[in-house]
């Protein structure tokens, strides 16, 4: 951050200036120091140029998931590595993803005229690729984003050693040469003053909250009146199709992060709220199986009713709850107040931005996973790759600050792998239905989370193994975190495993599966593909 970026700044909690305290300055930027608040007495820290204007409560929870979950990702590709055919339909995803989201995003921005001065949010930053293109146009721009390696890497621009002298050297001179400033926060709880911002531009985000009102209430309270409001590349669903048909076999959603797919008023309600003329532009229109049928019911043909590219009014965008496709939404900000959040009542303070830290060691966090890093090469969470130099100590930190956010009772004892399990697990494939059983083959790696039933001394796990013809199964179970079984089993049969629940003091417990996959053809596994499977298991619980 500069000096001057301080004067619209605030508190996140109770929206007081702020006051820095430079510790180490370089490139014209201000490296490290805090920000302290006469306010509440709170004190912010600036790291790697970041200023971190955060205050941790339960509305966290999926937010910090997803950095775990991304930590996950990248440990695995680099030592055992997910199955190939799942990589294969993740590359293909990707690209087409990428195509719609680069169509969404160059109709966007074709409507918004950035000269220089103009103030921008990019909420949900990322990479910083969309802070980078404003602040390249002349506009002053913040990013805002709640992970901290997303915003620390337009300073290293993929540099092959994250370390500290690194960054420091470069904390001016940002990928593409603009500077632009950097905020960690919570969309929710934004630590700007009201009206500071010309245009807000949020990009595939808002449909990874749990709270779209809060967040749409917060970018307007900081959009100045008369401003733009933008909401890019966001996916929808048709009201007569299931959420999890449109997410079911997606990468990210399979291996944890907080992936949603929304009927589009998810979007245009709250922006309506707070902005006049919402617009609607949409791409790629699809449906699903209950749609069609309703539409063929309706006597309309979808394909004519849908043509992706149209721009549509408030009014008329209702027609896409009938219709999966991704999504612009705009709008001008109104007169309509917005009030600040009130402050995190002190019994719901889990975490302060400094425990959102992430420091990177000279190496890999695990040395057991360097041989492996060539994997990551080619697979689209590439990027990730230094993530691998977070100490695992420091992941575990951050699974207690989530682990802190969950209330215990909205979640299982047991678990039926069959249906749809939403985020109680993590890394298995579709639903199966086999031999009379329903269940689930596992990934390489795969888990899922239970509340705690601390009179039960067993874990049971109703398991198959690989169909016959596919070899054994060889297979560790670790409870939050430690090895608690291994076993092997012949392939072909189902069995009931059970082995003592290790003794646990925590109120949730992740149960997870490491096994060697196996490369199954068609032909044995009757499913239509070819695919490499892990065990098949019907239900986990606890007796």
């Amino acid at each position: 951050m500069k000096r001057q970026d301080l004067d619209h700044l605030r508190c996140p909690d109770c929206y007081h200036p702020l006051e820095l305290d430079v510790s180490e300055e370089a490139g014209g930027c201000i490296y490290t120091g805090s920000l302290g608040c006469p306010g509440c007495s709170r004190i912010y820290p600036v790291h790697t140029g970041v200023a971190m204007l955060a205050v941790v409560d339960g509305s966290w929870e999926p937010m910090l998931r997803e950095k775990i979950a991304r930590l996950e990702i990248t440990r695995q590709l680099a030592s055992s590595g997910f199955e190939k055919d799942r990589l294969l339909d993740t590359e293909a995803g990707n690209e087409a993803n990428r195509e719609v989201m680069a169509d969404l995003f160059a109709d966007a921005v074709r409507d918004i005229e950035i000269r220089e001065g103009i103030r921008v949010l990019d909420v949900g930053a990322g990479l910083c690729e969309n802070s980078a293109y404003f602040a390249s146009a002349g506009a002053e721009v913040v990013a805002q984003d709640v992970d901290l390696f997303h915003l620390q890497y337009p300073v290293f621009g993929g540099r092959a050693n994250f370390d500290d002298a690194a960054l420091r050297e470069a904390t001016g001179e940002f990928v593409g040469g603009d500077y632009f400033m950097r905020v960690l926060a919570d969309v929710h709880r934004l630590p700007h003053e009201d009206a500071t911002f010309d245009i807000v531009f949020c990009r595939s985000t808002i449909h990874h909250l749990e709270s779209r009102f809060r967040a749409v209430k917060e970018m307007a309270r900081v959009t100045r009146p008369g401003g733009q409001m933008l909401l890019i590349s966001e996916p929808t669903r048709s009201v007569m199709d299931r959420e999890i048909e449109y997410l079911e076999g997606i990468f990210d959603y399979d291996q944890g992060l907080n992936e949603q797919t929304l009927p589009v008023t998810s979007y245009t309600l709250p922006m309506r709220l707070f902005c006049k003329d919402v617009a609607v532009t949409y791409s790629r229109p699809g449906c699903m199986a209950g749609t069609r049928k309703f539409m063929k019911w309706a006597r309309v043909n979808f394909d004519s009713h849908f043509r992706g590219g149209e721009r549509l009014g408030f009014t008329r965008s209702f027609k896409l709850l009938f219709a999966g496709c991704g999504i612009n939404v705009s709008g001008t900000r109104n007169s309509k107040k917005a009030r600040k959040p009130g402050r995190v009542p002190a019994g719901e303070v889990i975490a302060g931005a400094a425990d959102l830290v992430m420091e990177f060691t000279g190496g890999a966090g695990d040395p057991g996973l360097a041989a492996g890093e060539g994997s990551l090469i080619d697979h689209p969470y590439a990027v990730y790759r230094e993530l691998l130099k977070v100490p695992r100590e420091q992941v575990e930190h951050l699974r207690r600050i989530n682990d802190a956010c969950l209330d215990p009772g909205d979640f299982p004892e047991s678990i039926e792998l069959g249906g749809d399990c939403g985020r109680f697990i993590r890394g298995w494939r579709q639903p199966e239905r086999g031999t009379g059983i329903e269940y689930r083959f596992t990934g390489r790696m795969a888990s899922c989370r239970l509340r705690n039933k601390p009179e039960a001394g067993e874990i049971h796990m109703l398991a198959g193994t690989f169909l016959s013809g596919a070899g054994d199964a060889s297979v560790v179970i670790r409870v939050n975190g430690e090895e608690a079984f291994r076993f092997d089993l012949p392939p072909g049969e189902w069995r009931e495993i059970a082995f003592p629940k290790p003794r646990l003091e925590t109120r949730i417990i992740e149960i997870e599966i490491e096994n060697s996959s196996t490369f199954v053809p068609d032909e044995v596994t009757g499913c239509g593909d070819t695919r490499e499977l892990g065990l098949p298991v019907s239900r986990i619980w606890q007796a």
